[in-house]
């Protein structure tokens, strides 16, 4: 289970995230999956250590491309919450990496 610290985190928004979601191929693959990439939206984690709560929606920065199947897995499938915690991260990994591709996200180089 992912914690987070007393820091408030920053909600993001990012009209281009979320519809960067279209056409894209699910990064879920759920055993539901339906591998129709007409379906995919940009799904947010539920995770609470990304910013989820009652009435709100983590930061546009945790989600992943879902197919509408792995999106309904991943918020009320029969699977259990350490399988979908996974799952999710897997396919969050794998959606930051298009969205730098894309570029709607870009990393600087440091100096370190």
């Amino acid at each position: 289970m992912l914690s987070m610290t007393s820091q408030k985190a920053v909600v993001i928004r990012s009209r281009a995230i979320r519809e960067s979601a279209r056409g894209q191929a699910c990064t879920v693959r759920s055993p539901l999956c339906n591998g129709d990439s007409d379906t995919t939206v940009w799904a947010h984690s539920n995770l609470g250590a990304h910013g989820k709560g009652m009435g709100h929606k983590a930061s546009d920065l945790f989600g992943c491309y879902a197919c509408a199947a792995c999106h309904m897995w991943l918020d009320a499938g029969g699977a259990s919450r350490e399988e979908k915690e996974l799952a999710f991260l897997r396919a969050w990994a794998l959606s930051l990496t298009v969205l730098v591709d894309l570029g709607i996200v870009s990393v600087q180089e440091g100096s370190r």
